[in-house]
């Protein structure tokens, strides 16, 4: 399991990015299962993996999901990001709020890293006001 602050050079307006680790043997199963085969019991042991590594720095935060394309959430039958979210928070204990709305539908899957970048740039909207002294976190799935 991996945990580091972002590089330098990327540019994004965040202060850290982890990730739970690389998408490779075990990891790669279950993020498969969950998104592709909609097991959503794998949104649990996700979440207790995120507790495992950051619970501490999640408790008492506000957890934002960034949003799913509703074709997506339609063929799952539920929008993933959210739940894993709601599961994240309920055992870190802290909220989940849906603080932005898709933009756009572009699909990810396939595209490089300077694609991903550019689309995800035009994606998000706020869906509602932000609290100024409110520490955010934005869970993404990828």
């Amino acid at each position: 399991m991996l945990n580091c602050g972002i590089c330098c050079g990327c540019g994004l307006p965040f202060r850290r990015q982890y990730y739970l680790g690389e998408r490779d043997g075990l990891l790669k199963e279950l993020v498969s299962l969950y998104k592709y085969q909609s097991m959503r019991s794998c949104a649990t042991v996700f979440a207790d993996l995120f507790f495992k590594m950051f619970g501490a720095f999640a408790s008492g935060k506000v957890l934002i999901p960034l949003p799913t394309i509703e074709k997506h959430i339609r063929s799952r039958g539920f929008d993933h990001t959210t739940l894993l979210a709601r599961r994240i928070m309920w055992r870190c204990g802290g909220r989940c709020e849906r603080l932005l709305r898709r933009r756009n539908n572009t699909v990810q899957v396939g595209a490089n890293a300077e694609m991903r970048q550019r689309q995800a740039a035009s994606a998000y909207a706020l869906a509602a006001a932000v609290d100024k002294k409110t520490e955010y976190v934005l869970l993404d799935d990828a």
